[in-house]
């Protein structure tokens, strides 16, 4: 069984020197400080870093640059503000809000507050999952999408936790490849196709209805009155493929990996029932998919001595 391997990053770059942080990488121009975390999962990487405020004004020969050679990067401001420079256009980018790096794109990266980056590099075969998704140059993810799918949450928790866990990459991998997919899938339907309410309405029934153990397709279906067929060729037409119960699924799987941490003081029982699981045993099986433990065993880990 393969797992998730990470390195630490504790990088101050000075006097444009190339400092590598891991693909995705950055030339250092003038100082900078850039602190965090990056796991890999196979061919996916996943970065947690922040940057120390710097700008402008500190760099007199150029910003620092995240080369993406071979790999397509999806990068989240969690925290802070980033100032995106490329071609001559400057784009501001503040917290909640995204973008999508293509390969061969060298944006700029102007920080003038301390700033969280959450990034997320595919290559190879898990960057096939992003055929004709990827723009032909940088370009913002809506922030009503990312606010809106659980990709972001998702990877957030998973980061959380594998701070004290090694994560199955297989799974983990294919979850994140599918999500982040999923999320530019949403994105480019936000901006090019008319979002069909109906659709609308499942999104929202699911987010209000999640924690209900009895609340599956069958009663998506019923709530809108059409049969579980007419639900899925609704979903195959706006999503291109994506399933209402992999979102039910998804849906709740956010719910129970942010609370798998020990600040939660939640026992397995009141995480199963808190994100929609009938059982332990029902959660049992969605956790061990990406961490290859049960819950109980997964909380224990990661209790205090």
């Amino acid at each position: 069984m393969n797992f998730s391997t990470h390195a630490t990053i504790d990088v101050v770059g000075r006097a444009t020197r190339e400092v590598e942080l891991l693909p995705p990488q950055a030339v250092a121009q003038d100082v900078f400080h850039a602190t965090g975390t990056q796991w890999q999962f196979g061919d996916i990487l996943v970065g947690d870093f922040r940057l120390e405020a710097f700008g402008d004004d500190r760099h007199p020969q150029g910003p620092p640059r995240y080369p993406t050679e071979q790999a397509v990067n999806v990068v989240f401001i969690c925290e802070g503000t980033a100032h995106v420079s490329l071609r001559g256009s400057s784009f501001v980018f503040v917290a909640g809000s995204g973008v999508v790096l293509p390969t061969n794109e060298l944006p700029a990266f102007y920080c003038t507050v301390p700033t969280r980056i959450l990034a997320v590099s595919l290559r190879g075969p898990d960057a096939f999952v992003l055929s004709g998704l990827i723009p032909e140059q940088t370009t913002a993810i809506a922030a009503a999408v990312i606010d809106t799918h659980p990709a972001l949450e998702f990877l957030l928790a998973l980061v959380a936790t594998a701070q004290q866990h090694p994560i199955k990459t297989p799974p983990a991998g294919a979850i994140i490849a599918k999500l982040i997919a999923s999320l530019l899938g949403a994105d480019q339907d936000w901006h090019t196709r008319p979002n069909d309410p109906a659709v609308t309405e499942v999104l929202t029934v699911i987010d209000e209805r999640y924690r209900e153990p009895a609340f599956d397709v069958k009663a998506i279906a019923r709530h809108l009155h059409i049969t579980t067929r007419d639900l899925e060729h609704l979903f195959d037409r706006q999503f291109g493929g994506r399933r209402p119960s992999d979102v039910l699924l998804e849906r709740k799987l956010v719910a129970a990996m942010t609370l798998l941490h020990p600040d939660s003081a939640c026992s397995a029982e009141q995480i199963a029932a808190r994100s929609g699981f009938a059982t332990v045993a029902a959660l049992d099986e969605a956790i061990d998919s990406v961490y290859g433990l049960d819950t109980k065993t997964l909380l224990a880990i990661q209790s205090p001595a």
